[in-house]
């Protein structure tokens, strides 16, 4: 049966391999051994539900509360590492990958052969002499040499073969190895985030955030956004409401995305987030996308999209002038 403390270190070095394929823009051969094998290790959804109700069942609701949240942050950054580097990631060439793999023992086997036909040619020549001694004049002692040379060559011969068979082998079972690897798997371990992440929502520990006293953030910098964003990225609104609703306070206005406009919203969430001390920038984050009914597993496969390789001109302008803006402020 599936057990967390599997699926959980492997999430982790998945994510390690994927930023690391995404960085460099190639995969080596074993990245891609892993990412495909842990596709096909974990692509039954029942055996992982199961292992969340058994889970919940049979571990201390603190102890559970934790392990699922750690799985979830895994998953989480995921589904935000592909979604970010979606374009780089459907572009690897994994063939050249693979391709790599089987001529690993390209170089053995031509140094083999080189060996290999090197002590035939030397033995070719005993084998001759020994032909031939009969037509002239020799010791006894020379024959019998020529005897032993000849017996060690064939030795040699035979075992150098051996090693090239072998390598012979290897390049076989590395060129069968290797078709197996071909598919581009980012696609799919995709999808199976998102479905994990769907069924995984239903076990998580319900957590109500409460509100700090007092503004997260001063009204010039909410004035600043609000003229920025205000009739753009959402339905227009006063600085006083768009004060309330970003400090969580209470408010009789409504912050309504338009359509179309959600990245960049998730955008503006994320300089907001990072704008705020450690201590409080996760209970902010969790309570805004509460207020304004966002998931917070879509915001944290999204809200990169603006600065990625699936941005488009006009979303990677719109982060380049709230970058800007926010610099003003200390962000």
């Amino acid at each position: 049966m599936l057990n967390i403390t599997e699926i959980l270190p492997r999430y982790t070095r998945l994510n390690v391999l994927i930023s690391e394929i995404s960085d460099s823009r190639t995969v080596e051969f074993e990245q891609q051994r892993f990412l495909t094998d842990f596709h096909a290790q974990f692509s039954d959804i029942q055996p992982f539900e199961a292992m969340l109700i058994e889970l919940v069942a049979q571990t201390e609701a603190e102890q559970s509360g934790v392990l699922l949240q750690s799985l979830d942050k895994e998953i989480q950054r995921n589904i935000q590492l592909i979604s970010v580097n979606k374009q780089t990631l459907e572009n690897i060439d994994i063939k050249q990958a693979c391709e790599k793999f089987t001529k690993q023992h390209d170089t053995q086997i031509a140094n083999q052969i080189h060996i290999t036909q090197e002590i035939w040619k030397e033995y070719k020549k005993v084998d001759n002499s020994l032909d031939t001694i009969g037509f002239k004049k020799h010791t006894e002692q020379e024959e019998k040499r020529l005897w032993e040379k000849h017996e060690e060559l064939s030795k040699r011969y035979k075992d150098e073969k051996k090693v090239l068979s072998k390598l012979y082998e290897q390049q076989k079972e590395a060129e069968n190895t290797a078709r197996k690897y071909l598919d581009n798997k980012f696609g799919l371990l995709l999808s199976l985030s998102q479905t994990f992440s769907d069924i995984l929502e239903k076990y998580l520990p319900k957590t109500e955030t409460s509100p700090q006293n007092g503004a997260y953030f001063d009204m010039s910098l909410i004035s600043a956004i609000h003229k920025a964003c205000n009739d753009e990225q959402f339905e227009s609104i006063s600085e006083l409401d768009l004060y309330a609703i970003l400090n969580l306070l209470p408010s009789t206005g409504q912050f309504v995305i338009k359509n179309g406009e959600r990245n960049r919203v998730y955008y503006l969430i994320h300089k907001l987030y990072e704008q705020l001390p450690k201590e409080t920038n996760q209970t902010w984050r969790t309570a805004i996308l509460q207020s304004l009914q966002l998931k917070e597993r879509t915001y944290l496969s999204k809200y990169r999209t603006a600065k990625g390789d699936s941005s488009t001109p006009e979303l990677e302008k719109f982060a380049d002038n709230l970058d800007e803006l926010f610099k003003e402020f200390g962000s």
